[in-house]
Order: C-alpha cells, then sequence, then structure tokens
C-alpha cells in the first residue's frame, strides 16, 4: 500500500466517504511507521478493520476515533521537530446536539499526516521493490521500503549492522 496523495482543500461541499477513511488511515499507518522508525522509538499504532458503506455508525465513529488517536500519538512524537502541527480531536461522541467533525477537521488530519511524511521525504522511499539481482544493504545503513519487497529468487543480505525497514 503505497502513500497516497492526500486530500487537504476538503470544502463545505465535500463528502467523506469509504475512500477518505481508506487513505487517512493507510496514509497515517506508513508516516507513523516512518516516523518510528527515523525517531529510533515506535509509536503505538492501533489497527482497524476499515469501514464500508454498511458499517453501523456507533462502529465508524469508534473506528474514527481511534485513526484519529493514532494521528495525535504520531503528532506528539513529532511535534518537537514539526511545533506547527495543531492537537488533533480524538474523542468525538454521538447523539443529538453534539458536534461532528468537520471539512477542516479532514484538512487537519490529512495535513498532519502529510507533514510527518514530508518531513522524512517519504516520497523519496523506495517500493514496492522487485529485486533483479542480489539486494545488499551495507554495514551502517538503513534501506526503508514502502509497502514491499517482492524478492524474484535472490537474496537480501544484511552486512553488520545494516538496517531494513519494509512499513
Amino acid at each position: 500500500m503505497p502513500y497516497t496523495t492526500p486530500v487537504t482543500n476538503h470544502s463545505a461541499a465535500s463528502h467523506f466517504n469509504v475512500a477518505d477513511w481508506t487513505r487517512i488511515y493507510r496514509n497515517s499507518q506508513l508516516a507513523s511507521s516512518l516516523a518510528g522508525i527515523m525517531l529510533g522509538t515506535p509509536i503505538q499504532f492501533d489497527a482497524i478493520v476499515l469501514p464500508t458503506t454498511t458499517t453501523n455508525p456507533t462502529t465508524a465513529l469508534a473506528m474514527l476515533n481511534t485513526i484519529l488517536a493514532n494521528i495525535e500519538r504520531m503528532r506528539l512524537a513529532m511535534v518537537a521537530l514539526i511545533p506547527t502541527l495543531t492537537e488533533v480531536k480524538d474523542d468525538w461522541t454521538a447523539g443529538a446536539g453534539t458536534i461532528s467533525p468537520s471539512y477542516t477537521h479532514a484538512n487537519q488530519w490529512e495535513t498532519t499526516i502529510d507533514a510527518v511524511w514530508d518531513y522524512y521525504s517519504g516520497d523519496s522511499l523506495t517500493g514496492p521493490l522487485t529485486l533483479s539481482a542480489d539486494l545488499t544493504v551495507a554495514t551502517g545503513t538503513t534501506l526503508i521500503v514502502v509497502d514491499s519487497i517482492n524478492t524474484a529468487g535472490y537474496d537480501i543480505i544484511l552486512q553488520g549492522t545494516a538496517k531494513l525497514y519494509i512499513i
């Protein structure tokens, strides 16, 4: 699952749909993984089963809050490096008279994820990768691959202190 170009210009006329959920969830998963690798400490990321058009609204709200809690934990881990990131509300509630997320919130979620991805030059990462020869990662270096590696029958050789991450 490669990083997908975020939508940071949602408007009042926008309709938040399953494709938006999927993009935000997967992009946050990649950006959080990348930030954890680069910071040298894992960032808690709670997995969900992505909603569908038939997902119960109460279940969907819990899923949304889980996604947003993941983004907020990533933001907190990065706030010293990107101080302009603002808090992501992750405790939305259901019911008449409660405030719902708006398009400005969706823009904030996607902008936060993209700021972390861009901070670590995520677009420059390799992936998915199909080998056409043995892959040697030299000692003292780190290789981060997005999505997957298809070895195509070739070997991956990690020398000494080399590190390989597949996110």
